[in-house]
């Protein structure tokens, strides 16, 4: 018997099944690297938090302020009602360190700015995942805290009306106003301040307004957000 003709047909279906196989594993693979790069490149889900009432004892605006992790940025986003005018305390006219600012006043359009405070090793606080400026700044105990924290201005506005709407993005390697780099978004501490500075003044004095944080956290409404959970690998 000539078995030669039974052999094409068996070598046929090898190769298709060999084909078949080629195809769906490498089907296999692009779907495991879209996956991948979506992940990769997918913001992580939105954390919200209460802003404080000024000095940060009680609640001024349930879920007032959504943070958005992603790789390589942080961004902020806040609206709450408006601190009217003469009906909460306003700062000094220095900064935190001293520094002198324009005068503050009460005005019918007032100034706030909004700041960003990010602890990149919340656990080497020097109270553990309970970080103060202290982990920005440093002391004479500490020079270089290893928390790595730095803060980062976020936005600015003359408030008018009764709401107060702002946003902002920190992106991996942004300078910071004070203290360290940005380099851990998804297990940082991150502490969201907004500033009070008084009437809106004009010229220059507006754009220190603008561009200066002031009084320090005694006079802020604020908002605290700890790192998402352990799915992070934090």
């Amino acid at each position: 018997m000539d078995t030669d003709q039974f052999q094409a047909p068996t070598n046929t279906a090898q190769r298709s099944r060999r084909g078949l196989w080629i195809v769906a594993g490498a089907l296999a693979l692009g779907v495991i690297v879209l996956v991948l790069i979506l992940r990769a490149s997918s913001p992580a889900q939105a954390e919200t938090s209460d802003m404080s009432l000024q000095g940060g004892e009680g609640v001024w605006a349930v879920n007032g302020v959504e943070l958005v992790r992603s790789q390589d940025a942080l961004q902020v986003s806040l609206k709450i009602p408006r601190p009217m005018p003469g009906e909460y305390t306003y700062p000094p006219a220095e900064t935190p360190a001293g520094d002198p600012t324009p005068p503050v006043g009460v005005g019918e359009s007032e100034v706030f700015t909004l700041w960003m405070f990010v602890f990149n090793h919340p656990e080497l606080c020097r109270d553990p995942y309970t970080c103060r400026l202290v982990d920005i700044f440093g002391d004479d105990e500490t020079p270089e805290p290893p928390a790595a924290g730095g803060i980062y201005q976020l936005s600015a506005i003359i408030a008018t009306g009764n709401i107060i709407e702002m946003n902002g993005e920190v992106t991996v390697g942004t300078d910071p106003a004070r203290g360290a780099l940005l380099t851990n978004t998804l297990c940082s501490h991150v502490h969201i301040g907004m500033a009070p500075h008084g009437e809106a003044l004009d010229g220059e004095d507006l754009e220190i307004q603008m561009s200066t944080t002031i009084g320090g956290p005694a006079f802020f409404w604020a908002a605290e957000f700890e790192f998402l959970d352990s799915s992070n690998g934090c």
